[in-house]
């Protein structure tokens, strides 16, 4: 039987693979799953270009995911924090090797998942209580990780620099007056947003100028939520 930490219960059972199943089934489901746990210092690779993929949850720390084009630049970057599931999509496909880097940009431990078990009829007789309940929490996973990418190309496909911060802000908040954390340096969000960092500061400048938003270091609150 695979053993988790106790103070890691509580992030996987927030996690959507995990939605339906008693605390006491945990290391059950991740027995069967063939969990092992992984741990990466700063700076360690965890995910690379190429890798065959193996789904995972962050069960501590914070990961960068990296895209980059075929001249190696970066296309986009993104944030992975404690208790988000990476590589679900690509798990369940056959020979799909990763077309993104994950690096951990502080202390990561990580569990591993194997999903192949939920994609065979011959292993529901191993877990028949719960391997409808996880099949369709993978399946729910995999579709909002659609649903994410989709308002990704909402975001690079806008025209100018203010139109992708917006489409970015709708999503990030969920309402008026309240701060709300930037998970990305300014780099790196000019990244995400496939902008230059100046035109972006540019911007910036110019909202908090109209009053649309207050902007301080990685914290923004939004006063005009239809800008």
């Amino acid at each position: 039987m695979f053993e988790i930490h106790p103070t890691h219960l509580p992030t996987l059972l927030k996690n959507e693979l995990f939605e339906g199943i008693h605390v006491r089934q945990v290391p059950e489901v991740l027995s069967y799953l063939n969990a092992r746990t992984e741990e990466y210092h700063k700076g360690e690779m965890i995910v690379r270009l190429g890798d065959e993929v193996r789904a995972g949850i962050i069960l501590q720390g914070r990961a960068r995911v990296s895209y980059y084009d075929e001249s190696m630049n970066p296309m986009a970057v993104d944030h992975l924090f404690e208790g988000v599931t990476f590589g679900q999509a690509a798990a369940c496909s056959t020979g799909y090797t990763s077309q993104i880097e994950l690096v951990a940009v502080a202390y990561t431990k990580i569990v591993r998942v194997d999903l192949s078990p939920i994609l065979n009829p011959q292993r529901i007789e191993l877990l028949p209580e719960h391997h409808h309940i996880i099949s369709s929490n993978v399946i729910r996973s995999i579709s909002e990780h659609a649903s994410m990418l989709h308002h990704r190309l909402r975001v690079i496909g806008q025209k100018t620099v203010r139109d992708r911060l917006k489409v970015y802000l709708e999503r990030l908040t969920d309402g008026q007056g309240d701060w709300v954390h930037i998970p990305f340096t300014m780099s790196d969000l000019a990244i995400h947003l496939n902008s230059d960092r100046s035109a972006l500061y540019k911007e910036i400048a110019l909202l908090k100028q109209e009053g649309v938003l207050d902007w301080r270091r990685r914290k923004v609150r939004l006063h005009k939520r239809e800008f």
